[in-house]
């Protein structure tokens, strides 16, 4: 079996990402079919257990603590955490044995725990973050959705006042008017957009000749406005991969809910540091900046219906160049074979607010009645992640 697995290993880390999507498919598959009913039950059934002992794991600090030592320290034991959180010790062995046996921890002996590779990921803060909104705000949702469908007759979800998310909450609110009162959750989604990724867009797609080059580049050149950019990463990763752009100003607008979710030492860092500006921007309002160079929209549009991504694009449109471009940095779903991780997030933005993945067809309706025109359209990983590049028409 060890031979088996090294062969699974050794195949996977020669393969592309393409070919490695393609292995998890096939391991996934093979999984079920060596599976008795029972083991599908028991494991489609423990994905909600499994997310609220993780969220268990971050509120003892559990990862973290088992993350922060090396690995040829000795392992923690139940009676340590037990002591360090205050929690009933028999209580807790049944938590932590638990949380081993999904893979979370390494259960190093009778009561005793070290970190693995899912240890360091889950205490990652941005992950932290993720978890805890899609603990607290998709998983309440999903639970909500076939009540929802089966009352609605199976309609498309178009209102950001009438969705599943509305059953889950029992709020009157729009989805991000919620979010607004509610800064923790805030917080949380800016978080998971900080997550990083192996591929990134300005891997595959040459922002700095698009720009025109480091020798166009004076100091009241706007590079780009990464719209809804949260705190900034995708802007200062832009600036750190291509230094010739160094001398143009790179401006990153959120809503102020948002800006204050962000530490204020870290935002000091990226303004005298990296050289990033943040600005208060509702996006559904006039573009401030003109003549950027590049527009840029990173998982926005596909948190809201045609409609409004339409209003969201037009607001946009007066503030562009001849030379400037949309750059939309979202997952371009195939026409089929489309990857889980698509799948997950397009039903879960439906879900939760009226919005959703979409087809390179469905951008180009969108930009069509902007008054825009898709000139490229770049896939930069095997999750169907890609940017929609357009100009004016």
């Amino acid at each position: 079996m060890d031979s088996i697995t090294a062969q699974i290993r050794e195949l996977y880390t020669a393969a592309d990402e393409d070919q490695q999507r393609a292995i998890h498919v096939q391991l996934r598959d093979l999984q079920n079919d060596l599976s008795t009913e029972w083991d599908i039950v028991c494991r489609v059934g423990s994905g909600f257990l499994q997310m609220a002992l993780i969220r268990i794991g971050h509120n003892l600090h559990i990862f973290e603590t088992l993350a922060s030592r090396g690995k040829e320290e000795e392992p923690l034991t139940l009676e340590h955490f037990a002591k360090e959180t205050g929690a009933d010790r028999g209580l807790l062995g049944h938590l932590l044995r638990a949380t081993a046996a999904f893979g979370f921890i390494h259960e190093a002996g009778k009561d005793a725990f070290k970190s693995n590779r899912m240890t360091t990921i889950l205490a990652n803060e941005n992950v932290s973050g993720a978890m805890d909104h899609g603990f607290d705000l998709h998983g309440r949702v999903a639970l909500e959705l076939p009540t929802y469908l089966t009352t609605h007759a199976y309609q498309p979800m178009t209102s950001n006042t009438d969705l599943p998310f509305h059953l889950a909450f029992d709020t009157p609110l729009a989805p991000f008017d919620w979010l607004r009162a509610n800064p923790e959750q805030m917080k949380s989604l800016a978080h998971a957009m900080a997550i990083s990724r192996p591929s990134q867009w300005f891997d595959v797609y040459p922002v700095a000749s698009a720009i025109g080059g480091g020798a166009a580049v004076t100091p009241t050149t706007v590079a780009m406005v990464d719209v809804g950019g949260g705190f900034g990463h995708q802007a200062v990763g832009v600036r750190r991969k291509f230094p010739e752009l160094a001398a143009a100003r790179f401006v990153v607008q959120d809503l102020k809910e948002t800006l204050d979710g962000m530490a204020s030492d870290e935002r000091r860092r990226l303004e005298d540091v990296e050289g990033v500006e943040f600005q208060m921007h509702d996006f559904f309002t006039e573009q401030p900046v003109q003549g950027a160079k590049i527009y840029y929209l990173r998982h926005v549009l596909h948190d809201w219906s045609d409609e409004e991504c339409v209003r969201i694009l037009k607001a946009i449109v007066p503030a562009m160049a001849e030379e400037s471009r949309v750059v939309i940095d979202e997952v371009v779903l195939p026409d089929e074979g489309v990857p889980w991780q698509c799948a997950y997030m397009d039903v879960t933005m439906m879900a939760c607010l009226g919005g959703g993945e979409r087809t390179r067809s469905e951008f180009e309706g969108l930009l069509e009645r902007a008054g825009l025109k898709i000139t490229e359209v770049v896939r930069y990983d095997s999750k169907m992640l890609s940017v929609v590049i357009a100009s004016l028409k």
